[in-house]
């Protein structure tokens, strides 16, 4: 995960350098920087994130197909870590749609809803998604490890 979180950390840094030439409101320059970096660079650099991202997309396939194996045996506490898988599985899906929204250089800007999905992109960082998956990760081991000692004592 680190290679496609900086991906989206660099791409955000490009947002940010882009609204520090803009005029208006400090949300105002946010959109605005955001928009000329999609612009000027978003296809390339989407490109980059999804190509990353499609290489993670067996682990994801795979995480969701042993959540659902694992419903058959009916581990204490399981719910939580279907939760948990979700929660990872879901980072990555945000991710994804981060490249797609900084992909999209030919929508109509004043458009509410292309500003809204804009805004959405400028909220998406990527200090979230790691601290999103670290406590993903510890919880997940937690519960193997709590599952574990059940079993096996």
């Amino acid at each position: 995960m680190p290679k496609p979180i900086t991906l989206l950390d660099i791409a955000k840094v490009g947002m940010d350098s882009h609204a520090f030439t803009q005029s208006g409101s400090e949300t105002d320059k946010a959109v605005k920087g955001a928009i000329s970096y999609i612009r000027k660079d978003g296809e390339r650099e989407a490109k980059r994130l999804l190509e990353v991202l499609e290489a993670i997309k067996p682990l994801t396939i795979k995480l969701r197909s042993l959540a659902a194996k694992g419903q058959v045996f009916k581990f204490k506490d399981y719910r939580k870590c279907q939760e948990t898988i979700a929660m990872l599985v879901w980072q990555l899906d945000r991710m994804e749609g981060f490249a797609l929204i900084i992909g999209s250089t030919t929508w109509n800007w004043e458009n509410s809803k292309v500003l809204e999905r804009v805004n959405d992109a400028i909220e998406i960082s990527g200090d979230d998604i790691r601290k999103g998956l670290h406590n993903d990760n510890v919880a997940l081991i937690e519960f193997a490890s709590e599952t574990y000692k059940r079993i096996y004592g």
